[in-house]
This record gives structure tokens, sequence and C-alpha cells, in this order.
């Protein structure tokens, strides 16, 4: 701090102070700033059970797919055989 210019150079011994509990208090508040992305993004897993990168398409398309099989049966979508 010695080679940085004071804005009110007479308050100097209040600056070199309170130095330490500005610091502190800075990293508080950008800590607490950034709690919000983090519950977002911690939230957002466990809603998605870790599978936020998955292609949720192709999870739909599969899960109508098995529904559909379970409410027609697993015969219903099948062709018949040909007499011969």
């Amino acid at each position: 701090m010695p080679d940085t210019p004071l804005i009110i150079p007479q308050l100097g011994d209040l600056y070199r102070a309170a130095s330490p509990l500005a610091e502190a208090l800075l990293r508080v508040v950008v800590g607490l700033a950034l709690v919000p992305h983090g519950l977002r993004f911690v939230i957002f897993r466990i809603i998605t059970l870790g599978r936020a990168d998955t292609n949720y398409e192709l999870v739909l398309v599969q899960g109508l797919a098995n529904l559909k099989e379970a409410v027609e049966g697993a015969d219903a979508g099948s062709t018949p055989d040909p007499v011969p």
C-alpha cells in the first residue's frame, strides 16, 4: 500500500486499519452474489437427476414408445402372420 496514492492522504491510518476488514467484506459480498447462480445449477442437477446433458428428445420418444406398448399390449403393434 505504500506505492498506492490515497484518495484522502490524511486518512491513511484509517485506510490501513480498515483494509483487512474491507477485503473480508468484499469477499463475503462477492461470494453471496455468486450464491444464486450456484443454487440454480445445483437445483437443476437435482431435478434432472444429473442427466442435464442427455438428449431429451430421444429419451422422450423412447418413453412414449414404451408407454404405447404398455397401453396397447405387446401384440398390438405386430402384424398378423399370413395364412399359407
